[in-house]
């Protein structure tokens, strides 16, 4: 799959995200980042997935790795809305 990827790709994570389990990994974002140079990764500490999805605050399901609780965080969401806008104006210059 990553052999796939040919552009920059921006891998955003919350550090509480249970839905990302073990194949979203360092390893596998190592392999994108070797045929995408310009690809990066942040991870947002205590962000669950769906972080900036204030419809869905406190929504639960059931996935392979576990529950995930949705948590709409307002801080974590401008983050990362600023970080996108960054990633994409890197990519234009």
């Amino acid at each position: 799959m990553s052999g796939d990827i040919t552009r920059p790709v921006l891998w955003m994570s919350g550090t509480k995200d249970v839905e990302r389990g073990t194949g979203c990994n360092s390893w596998l974002y190592s392999s994108v980042k070797k045929n995408a140079p310009g690809s990066e990764s942040v991870d947002y500490e205590g962000a669950t997935h769906c972080w900036d999805c204030s419809q869905l605050n406190g929504w639960k399901k059931k996935t392979f790795f576990g529950e995930q609780v949705y948590t709409y965080n307002q801080s974590t969401t401008k983050k990362s809305q600023e970080d996108t806008l960054r990633f994409l104006n890197k990519l234009m210059d």
